[in-house]
């Protein structure tokens, strides 16, 4: 697991062993963990690449950081991160500590408030910071791909009702291919003011939400 671009390239970050079966990750639901893939990350910051710079970035189911890291590295201007499992934080935390320290080695830190971390369940972080009347550019979102088809767009819909999307700006749910498909889902999202496109990684999707008049990219 390391860095793919931008300032930090290469930069290896700290992740638990745990064991791979075709590829996916498999941990019971109370200990899950399944990073975005080379591929999926790729892609998803060849989708962003127009919007990143000195964006505001809020990364939900977090992880070990990965993806917001990324962001971090390819310029977006302040980076929050949101992981609730405390196991998973602790990686999380070395690899926030890393990244600090290679900014400092390079005479430019990261200013604390640009660069955070939030222990708590997403839906407490959108409820504090919908309550703080804080606004992002980029909200990526990773839920556990054994949520339900409700949970997810209640999720969705939460974001999107809190008023913590800039205008003009995105949600990126990662989800298992084929949950665009389900009715509920469908029903769900359209009750939104969103435009929504779905982008298919072989077992992994990315859906883009966005206001219609704004461009997916």
């Amino acid at each position: 697991m390391y860095i793919f671009a931008g300032r930090f390239k290469g930069r290896r970050l700290f992740f638990p062993p745990m064991p791979v079966i075709a590829g996916k990750i498999r941990r019971k639901s109370s200990e899950k963990l399944r990073p975005t893939t080379g591929l999926v990350r790729r892609a998803l910051f060849d989708i962003l690449a127009p919007i990143i710079s000195d964006s505001s970035f809020l990364d939900l189911y977090a992880g070990t950081g990965a993806v917001g890291l990324e962001a971090v590295s390819r310029g977006a201007g302040k980076v929050l991160l949101v992981e609730s499992n405390p196991k998973t934080a602790l990686y999380l935390k070395q690899n926030l500590e890393l990244i600090k320290a290679a900014a400092k080695k390079e005479g430019n830190e990261i200013a604390e408030e640009n660069l955070m971390f939030y222990p708590y369940l997403t839906e407490k972080a959108i409820s504090i910071l919908a309550g703080k009347k804080e606004g992002f550019d980029i909200i990526f979102a990773d839920p556990p791909y054994d949520f339900s088809a409700q949970k997810i767009a209640e999720l969705i819909a939460q974001i999107s009702e809190g008023g913590i999307l800039r205008p003009g700006g995105k949600i990126i749910l990662q989800h298992i291919s084929g949950l665009e498909k389900n009715l509920l889902f469908q029903e769900s999202v359209s009750a939104l003011t969103l435009a929504v496109e779905t982008r298919r990684y072989g077992y992994t999707s990315l859906s883009l939400f966005f206001p219609p008049s704004a461009p997916a990219e």
